[in-house]
């Protein structure tokens, strides 16, 4: 599969106009936390399932960026059995079997409605390089100028903060690595690995300040101006194969809301 300079496959999904992904997992979004049921997730389901056939990213790329999330699915379903109850009974009652079976339900329901919120954003970040989402984000939030909201220089933002992403990763590595090489021990006890982890988060801190400055300063010298005009070298199209997918996200929310 051939792939871009980002790294993105060039496959259906990352042809599409960014705007229609963005407004796509938009809408899944409020469909799963907005009185979703069990019949929303299970269609969600399938429609992420067909949204990563036709994306041609292997399943291991997936498997690999939502392992970072494991820990929190995991902490939400434990809260989720340790804390939940029905209006009228304690939630301390987990050894009762039909406590026990609402808990199951309800701690699995809303672990897998996480978990699909993390595909949906794990596909959206796949296919879509930081560019086109913060030239997504500013044509969609464009209107908001009206209104005195730095929309350019939310965007822009955005970007810089993804982009980040993995030379502050990295970076991490290589203090990490400088650590063990002068003799820093990361196992033993949580307090243990607790305290080991100041030698690494101050350095990183202090590392990423200064790529921040740089950035400030090298932006500064080009004469970058946030209040500028300035035309953009992407130009984003919509046509029917956007308009498709975002009616079928609309389509999906109000078949699936009245089922249940």
């Amino acid at each position: 599969m051939l792939s871009g300079p980002s790294g993105i496959e060039d496959s259906l999904i990352s042809k599409l106009d960014p705007r229609a992904k963005l407004l796509f997992v938009i809408v899944a979004t409020l469909s799963l936390f907005v009185g979703a049921g069990w019949i929303d997730l299970l269609v969600w389901a399938g429609v992420a399932a067909v949204a990563q056939a036709v994306s041609d990213i292997p399943v291991r790329r997936f498997l690999a960026q939502m392992r970072g999330f494991l820990w929190l699915i995991v902490l939400a379903f434990v809260l989720q059995m340790l804390f939940l109850a029905r209006p009228d009974e304690p939630f301390w009652r987990l050894w009762d079997f039909d406590m026990l079976m609402f808990k199951l339900e309800r701690a699995a329901f809303f672990t897998f409605r996480l978990f699909l919120f993390i595909f949906y954003s794990a596909l959206l970040m796949s296919s879509t390089s930081p560019i086109e989402l913060a030239d997504a984000l500013e044509r969609l939030f464009k209107p908001l100028k009206r209104l005195k909201v730095p929309v350019h220089e939310i965007a822009m933002m955005a970007s810089i903060a993804v982009r980040f992403i993995p030379t502050v990763s990295e970076e991490g590595q290589k203090i990490y690595k400088a650590q063990l090489a002068r003799g820093a021990r990361f196992q033993g006890g949580l307090l243990q690995r607790v305290r080991a982890t100041v030698p690494l988060i101050v350095p990183l801190l202090f590392a990423t300040v200064r790529r921040a400055e740089e950035l400030a300063l090298a932006m500064e010298a080009r004469g970058y101006n946030s209040r500028a005009r300035r035309t953009s070298y992407s130009q984003l199209i919509w046509g029917w194969r956007e308009t498709l997918i975002l009616l079928v996200a609309l389509a999906v929310t109000v078949i699936t809301k009245p089922m249940y």
